[in-house]
């Protein structure tokens, strides 16, 4: 993996320290980094976890000496994103380094050359769209490219995200290759809750209107006196015919049979 110099020997290499020595520019320019500091058992950890082969741990205290103040150990976690094959970001760590130390510094040419190299192992993607997006590339927020940056990516499938409130979010799939670049613009489309209220009485275009379906047309009511009247004696005349039926045979014969009464 190129790691030559690894982090027990860059942090001394700059004043000619031994390799198990803090650097001594950074001793010497900060006062308060002395003996004990925080920065310093973390840095000593870091090289101790770094030559175990423990690079997650190691990684996690060179992060907390360079939190501190401690430039050199840029160059550090660049190694040590490496061993973990995290190579966009020992690119930017190593490029940390270059802007923190200066010219003189032995380990830039050779920070260089591993950025060179690096840059054609991982993809590049140029996004351009609305940056006060939010992004988020496989569930981890990143922020924005700069103007004329790519964000750098590992090879392989990716899952890239893009949210503004108010916007409706634009997520795609993307496929990169090693040393494959792409752009990619986005532009966020106003969601409807978003979208401005038309006072003009013209219908948006992905506008949909609700109706309820129609009723069967009701059968008309006829409420006229007339008509009243004749469905009465209607009902009268078929009360009697069912009465004179039912009137008993013998009754026609003049029998004085009781209830023989004729209608």
């Amino acid at each position: 993996m190129g790691l030559a110099a690894g982090p027990a020997a860059v942090a001394g290499a700059a004043e000619g320290a031994p390799a198990d020595e803090m650097a001594a520019p950074v001793t010497s320019s900060r006062p308060d980094l002395k003996e004990g500091t925080v920065a310093r058992a973390a840095f000593k950890q870091g090289v101790a976890d770094y030559d175990a082969g423990h690079f997650q741990q190691a990684l996690i205290e060179f992060q907390t000496a360079s939190a501190l103040g401690l430039p050199e150990v840029h160059f550090d976690l660049a190694e040590t994103h490496r061993a973990l094959e995290q190579l966009p970001e020992a690119i930017s760590e190593y490029e940390a380094f270059l802007a923190a130390r200066p010219e003189g510094n032995p380990y830039a040419a050779q920070a260089r050359g591993a950025i060179a190299e690096l840059e054609g192992k991982v993809a590049h993607l140029d996004l351009a769209t609305d940056p006060a997006a939010a992004l988020v590339v496989d569930g981890q927020r990143r922020p924005l490219p700069g103007a004329g940056q790519a964000l750098r990516l590992m090879p392989g499938a990716h899952l890239v995200e893009v949210s503004k409130p108010g916007r409706i979010p634009f997520l795609r799939s993307l496929e990169l290759a090693a040393g494959e670049r792409k752009r990619l613009e986005v532009t966020l489309a106003a969601s409807d809750a978003a979208a401005p209220l038309q006072t003009s009485g013209a219908k948006r275009a992905n506008d949909v209107t609700l109706s309820q379906p129609a009723s069967p047309p009701r059968r008309p009511l006829y409420r006229s006196p007339w008509f009243v009247a004749g469905v009465g004696a209607a009902l009268l005349g078929i009360i009697a015919a069912s009465a004179w039926a039912m009137w008993p045979r013998h009754c026609e014969t003049g029998g004085e049979v009781v209830g023989c009464v004729k209608p």
